[in-house]
């Protein structure tokens, strides 16, 4: 591979930076209050349109036992 192609950032870099940014506060302006995964059908359209206003709509998944993503989303909510 050509060294102009090769990428100059390692994954744990990127990881890093990608992480940084995450604990920025400030981005937190771009998210939309989270809407429960059962309200969806109801709430889509809005959250889709144009003049919807946020940049990254949140969906509230359901716990559900013994998945492994339920553990992770216990912990976000309830750190």
């Amino acid at each position: 591979m050509s060294p102009s192609r090769r990428p100059r950032w390692t994954y744990r870099r990127r990881l890093g930076a990608a992480l940084a940014l995450l604990a920025d506060d400030r981005l937190d302006a771009l998210l939309a209050p989270a809407v429960p995964f059962f309200d969806l059908p109801g709430q889509l359209e809005q959250m889709l349109a144009p003049e919807g206003g946020s940049l990254c709509p949140l969906i509230d998944y359901p716990d559900v036992p013994g998945h492994p993503g339920a553990a992770l989303q216990r912990r976000a909510r309830d750190p």
